[in-house]
């Protein structure tokens, strides 16, 4: 068979349906390996915080409640020993139908079509996600529904109306609730609305945009207001706190001033000093919160005081992480990731000034992807690849409009092939 009559034979397929088909196959494969439901490390803590709210009706401090529900859900249709196929099977569904919809906006936001379906060939067959569709965690629902919401706003920007604005409040209550770095999608909203107000095309839908956020507004107070209830801290969960402490202690510092009146917290911290590995500082963690040797108050507070008074030292740390995810962790990922944001951030600031021309789709994709980077490198332990996945979609979006220029011609470089609008 000759290559144009493979050519004539392929090109007959719907290229959607090949790249659904590949990435079942790839999950099939990934299933019969591992099995259907598959545990990780934060599983027991989201099937702990459905127990918490069964048990006493009492939310969970840790945990927000979007995965747990979805787990007590499986658990009262299902029963104890069958629950866990559940949460695979929503995941899986939403991947795909979420996929589907998001490829609509890929095939337009991407001028040439063969980057466009390579594009999309990408989404469907991200390995880190694929591979996290049967493990019990939020990272696949995450980065399904970060491709729908964004999918949403793009259309609310196009043509407002009161069908996508409904779906923009739920997704982002959905996706704060879900995990709680997903704020940045109402931070998204509220700098796409300043943008947008200063283009007169698109001044009344981004002010229509903006009034999306009240019901997240209200939902979000209402339910911080009950974590401070219970655990004395204005926050949407601790694992903030967990986090903030984490990068306090991840190179061994310790600052008696900082926690005068507990001699038994420092003690603690000098007991595992000689420890090389990592597991050490969860170990600690693990003892401060079962002999509730220091609160989740004097956690925050010992870690926003070596904040406040080692600036240097903080934000020196948080250089070493990054510089550590890429040199000793050695993760491809990691530096794609960098790089298409670096990359993507050049070329809207580089095409703003030449062509004088500013796309709204372009600062809501770049909010979401660098915002999302920025905020895990300040507020994130060293887990970056990982903490990365929610919002991946919206980086091979990016890497898609970025081939899109260049089209394999780095020293031919069509910065207009970026616009979309």
């Amino acid at each position: 068979m000759t290559k144009t009559r493979i050519y004539d034979f392929l090109r007959g397929f719907n290229p959607l349906y090949v790249a659904i088909a590949l990435s079942m196959l790839m999950l099939a494969g990934i299933i019969m390996l591992r099995g259907i439901a598959v545990w990780n490390a934060d599983t027991p803590t989201y099937v702990g915080a459905w127990d918490e709210y069964y048990s006493h009706g009492e939310i969970d401090i840790f945990r927000t409640p979007v995965y747990p529900v979805i787990i007590g859900i499986g658990k009262i249709l299902l029963g104890a020993a069958s629950w866990v196929f559940f949460p695979t099977i929503i995941q899986i569904i939403v991947f795909y139908a979420c996929g589907i919809v998001f490829s609509k906006m890929i095939l337009e936001v991407i001028s040439d079509r063969r980057v466009a379906w390579f594009t999309v060939f990408l989404y469907f067959l991200f390995y880190p996600i694929i591979n996290m569709l049967n493990v019990i965690g939020t990272e696949a629902l995450a980065f399904s529904l970060t491709a729908l919401w964004i999918y949403c706003i793009w259309r609310f920007i196009q043509r407002p109306g009161w069908k996508y604005g409904i779906y923009i409040s739920l997704l982002t209550v959905t996706g704060i609730m879900l995990r709680p770095s997903f704020l940045i999608f109402a931070i998204a909203i509220a700098g796409l609305a300043v943008a947008g107000v200063f283009i007169r095309n698109y001044r009344r839908n981004v002010l229509l945009l903006l009034l999306t956020l009240l019901p997240v507004g209200v939902v979000y107070k209402i339910y911080v207001n009950e974590v401070e209830r219970k655990s004395g801290l204005n926050t949407i969960s601790v694992v903030s706190v967990i986090n903030k402490y984490y990068m306090s202690r991840q190179y061994k510092d310790i600052f008696p001033e900082f926690l005068p009146d507990n001699p038994k917290a420092i003690e603690l911290m000098n007991s595992y000093q000689e420890r090389e590995d990592l597991i050490w500082l969860w170990t600690e963690i693990s003892h401060i919160e079962k002999d509730h040797i220091m609160s989740y108050q004097e956690m925050e507070d010992y870690a926003l005081a070596m904040k406040h008074t080692y600036p240097g030292l903080w934000y020196g740390y948080i250089g070493k992480r990054i510089i550590d995810s890429v040199v000793h962790e050695k993760s491809i990922k990691n530096m794609c990731n960098y790089l298409v944001v670096t990359l993507y951030t050049i070329f809207f600031i580089v095409g703003w000034i030449r062509f004088r021309r500013f796309s709204l789709v372009n600062f809501l994709i770049l909010m979401i992807g660098g915002g999302s980077l920025l905020s895990i490198f300040l507020y994130a332990q060293n887990d970056f690849g990982r903490l990365m996945l929610p919002t991946s979609a919206v980086l091979i979006l990016m890497g898609g409009q970025l081939l899109n220029c260049i089209r394999l011609h780095p020293l031919s470089i069509k910065l207009r092939r970026m616009y979309p609008l």
